[in-house]
């Protein structure tokens, strides 16, 4: 164990030979997982229903939203087993509320970096600088990131349907009420698109029982939306691969584990 001069000797000798280069290094990963979901990259995303006809069309990402898109939709409950085409607004682009949260914690990190970087270029070695400040500063930029990931991987329930009423201004023409289309981040990579086919509850005869009569299920599946009981006639979920975030979730890690190795040298010195 080290004394506790010897300590703050070793803390000085990193704090000027160690830590300039992996604040600069961190702040390299942050950017490059900023750039590839910079604004002006655009990317046209397959979507496929995987060993099935369903869902069939492709979108274009820009940034943090979907600015073009048409999916050839066949369902086998909906519009009669008819082909029907949705397509993206080209007046309204689609936010993915996960991706513009992600950047925004990237953002605060790379601020709470280069503030770390301007605090060590003014104390220049002077010991204004405390080891316990570093640590906490390198633990609230760890903290950042990875709460930008767990937000890009872990959509909120709560924003999506039956519990979030669907928005078909999205569209053009806007979407049937009996229609719901979503899109969000599955993961660091993935885009999902979630789509259901909806029947309201007629008043006077239960759903199950209209179901039945129209032979539409054996196994109906029942919710609530918008306050109403409805009927799920048809669901589809599926997931396209985004080609540039490839290596974002190795950019984000590398940030991640920077901060620890920091934090875990220095705790062995106080």
């Amino acid at each position: 164990m080290l004394s506790t001069s010897d300590a703050q000797i070793e803390f000085e000798w990193i704090l000027r030979h160690r830590l300039p280069d992996i604040l600069s290094r961190i702040l390299e990963h942050l950017n490059n997982s900023l750039q590839v979901s910079a604004k002006d990259k655009k990317q046209t995303l397959a979507v496929t229903a995987p060993n099935n006809d369903m869902v069939k069309g492709v979108v274009t990402l820009d940034g943090s939203a979907l600015v073009k898109g048409e999916l050839n939709l066949k369902l086998p409950h909906y519009n009669r087993s008819q082909a029907l085409k949705v397509s993206l607004s080209p007046s309204i682009i689609y936010p993915l509320h996960q991706l513009e949260s992600f950047r925004h914690c990237l953002h605060l990190a790379v601020s709470q970096v280069e503030a770390m970087q301007s605090m060590l270029l003014e104390d220049d070695g002077a010991g204004g600088v405390e080891c316990t400040w570093i640590v906490n500063q390198f633990l609230a930029v760890q903290k950042i990131v990875q709460e930008g990931v767990k937000i890009l991987c872990v959509v909120d329930e709560e924003k999506l349907f039956p519990i979030r009423e669907g928005d078909g201004k999205f569209f053009a023409p806007e979407l049937a009420e009996d229609l719901i289309v979503e899109f969000y981040m599955a993961g660091m990579s993935s885009l999902a698109i979630s789509i259901y086919a909806i029947a309201y509850h007629q008043n006077g005869i239960p759903l199950q029982i209209q179901s039945q009569i129209m032979s539409r299920f054996k196994n109906t599946k029942i919710e609530t939306y918008k306050g109403k009981p409805i009927e799920i006639l048809d669901e589809v979920y599926l997931e396209s691969k985004i080609p540039n975030f490839a290596g974002l979730e190795k950019e984000v890690q590398g940030a991640i584990g920077l901060c620890e190795s920091v934090v875990g040298l220095l705790e062995a010195l106080r």
